[in-house]
């Protein structure tokens, strides 16, 4: 294939938008680290998760120079079927990279497009993002089982390759493969971690810790799978003085959570003060961290958790679950990854941290800042999404990986 690849990626959210969380990350440190290899034109809504306000910076309706990419944002009256499928045939491109198995208008419409011939036959890479791990499959179940049968009679996804962030992932796209797509599938699967953009700040050294105070943070969409119910009954269990940050954008339906979430903040004990903080920009979490000692979040599940990456960047140790990508933490000394059905360990490792006295809290710090740097980014990560990416533009049947 002579000349750069040009890639096609139609997505929900795409930068300023910051309230869609890990995937807009993902993608912005994609596009930063490959854009020069690969044209990225994405396309996009013109406003954020949860919002009826349109950027203010951005020009809606025309293609934008946004860092290595070229992004088209969709007014609200243009955000529709008809102009998106005109919009991709109107963009030559190698490869359709899609970012969402469910979502409604920039996947599940492009492959019932591309299954009818409404748009060109170009070859797709599917990445789910978490979507297809078995806690994220029970929510809306029946509505994702109807979608999933009609999806398989008339196969909709036959033919296409598929990214998972990391093993576990890659593992549950091949089981849910062979349970709706095809028994004995051909598809090629890829396993690439998700790329980060460069940190937005100057990272420095943490203020003084004292034994008996903690400032922790939690830093997630508020949202069942996030669990802040679990973290908020967990540091009720803990002594000393905890001030608890809570930072991320109520997930659209989950405002009977929240309700939930804020009965608990209002029962912890005295030694616990939780506070909502509202949203935070990209631009502004690093920066936002520093002000925290730890981070906590025992999530269900995570594809990647760059929450998790952000809070480590930012020197904060992380208390999370066992089921995300970060793992063996406590022999690294930047933190735990502890399993769900054991909450005391969580409330052992939290108390670690309050006991915990300035010069050993320093050394972990500066250990968590240290892992972060190796831990991403890395030229062989870089190098598997150009693979990975050569191989689905060119050869949609290649063998996984």
């Amino acid at each position: 294939m002579a000349g750069k690849i040009t890639i096609l990626l139609p997505v929900e959210y795409y930068q300023p938008a910051f309230r869609a969380g890990g995937p807009v990350r993902t993608l912005a440190g994609i596009v930063e680290h490959l854009g020069k290899e690969f044209d990225f034109k994405i396309i996009t809504r013109n406003w954020d998760l949860g919002e009826t306000q349109p950027f203010a910076a951005t020009q809606p309706d025309r293609w934008n120079l946004v860092g290595n990419a070229l992004v088209f944002y969709l007014s609200p009256p243009n955000c529709n079927g008809k102009r998106l499928r005109a919009l991709v045939n109107e963009t030559p491109h190698h490869l359709m990279y899609l970012n969402s198995f469910w979502s409604g208008l920039f996947s599940v419409s492009l492959l019932w497009a591309r299954r009818f011939q409404r748009i060109e036959q170009k070859p797709v890479l599917m990445a789910p993002r978490g979507e297809l791990a078995p806690e994220a499959l029970s929510h809306k179940k029946i509505k994702k089982t109807l979608y999933l049968h009609a999806s398989r009679c008339l196969r909709l996804c036959q033919g296409i390759s598929w990214q998972g962030s990391n093993a576990q992932e890659t593992s549950q796209i091949r089981a849910f493969i062979e349970k709706w797509i095809d028994s004995a599938p051909q598809s090629a699967i890829h396993t690439a971690i998700d790329l980060r953009p460069a940190p937005d700040c100057v990272i420095r050294a943490k203020t003084g810790k004292h034994p008996g105070f903690l400032r922790l943070v939690f830093l997630a969409r508020i949202h069942p799978i996030k669990q802040l119910d679990l973290a908020l009954k967990i540091l009720g269990q803990v002594k000393g003085d905890v001030y608890f940050g809570i930072y991320g954008p109520i997930e659209p339906g989950s405002e009977a959570y929240w309700e939930k979430c804020r009965g608990l903040i209002r029962s912890l004990p005295a030694n616990v003060t939780a506070e909502y903080k509202g949203t935070l920009a990209a631009a502004q979490v690093v920066e936002e961290l520093h002000g925290y000692h730890a981070f906590l979040m025992p999530s269900k599940t995570e594809n990647y958790g760059h929450s998790i990456a952000e809070a480590l960047e930012a020197g904060c140790p992380v208390v999370i679950s066992d089921q995300t990508p970060w793992r063996h933490l406590a022999e690294k000394g930047v933190g735990w990854d502890l399993p769900l059905h054991q909450p005391d360990l969580f409330v052992e490792a939290l108390q670690k941290l309050v006991d915990m006295e300035d010069r050993k809290y320093q050394e972990r710090s500066v250990a968590c800042r240290e892992y972060a740097g190796t831990a991403t980014n890395s030229p062989e990560v870089i190098a598997v999404y150009r693979q990975m990416f050569l191989q689905a533009a060119g050869a949609s049947g290649s063998r996984s990986h």
